[in-house]
């Protein structure tokens, strides 16, 4: 998955973190 390929990479692991947050908040609101 595109997902896993962004958490895997090492210059996108801000974008993996944002990523992941915004997952979390999301799933909080819902």
């Amino acid at each position: 998955p595109k997902q896993k390929l962004l958490c895997g990479s090492a210059q996108h692991v801000v974008l993996c973190g944002a990523l992941i947050g915004y997952t979390i908040t999301t799933a909080k609101s819902m």
